[in-house]
């Protein structure tokens, strides 16, 4: 059976992603995650393909940021039963798969 997907990255490449994307989560003590986490979401599917076509992934921090925060304060709210029910992961997920996209 073929192999429909081709990652194509180098590993110094990943690596400097991953170590700026890490320190500067660190150094803002984690509010720059949405930021980084949308960095190294479009750095690997940039580096993948599909079938032989191109991925892209189109979200950026300033929208992962927000749904964290509605996520967080909808948990709080709830006393801890909304993260209990794994909903704010499913919207994590939602948001990544809505947002991979094939280019062109």
């Amino acid at each position: 059976m073929k192999n429909d997907f081709k990652y194509t990255g180098k590993w110094p490449e990943l690596f400097g992603v991953l170590f700026v994307q890490g320190f500067l989560t660190m150094i803002t003590l984690g509010i720059y995650y949405p930021w980084a986490y949308c960095n190294i979401r479009k750095w690997t599917l940039e580096h993948t393909l599909a079938e032989g076509r191109q991925l892209t992934f189109t979200g950026n921090g300033s929208e992962l940021f927000g749904i964290i925060l509605v996520q967080i304060l909808l948990t709080f709210v709830t006393l801890g039963i909304w993260s209990l029910l794994q909903l704010p992961a499913h919207k994590i997920l939602e948001y990544d798969v809505n947002n991979t996209k094939f280019t062109g």
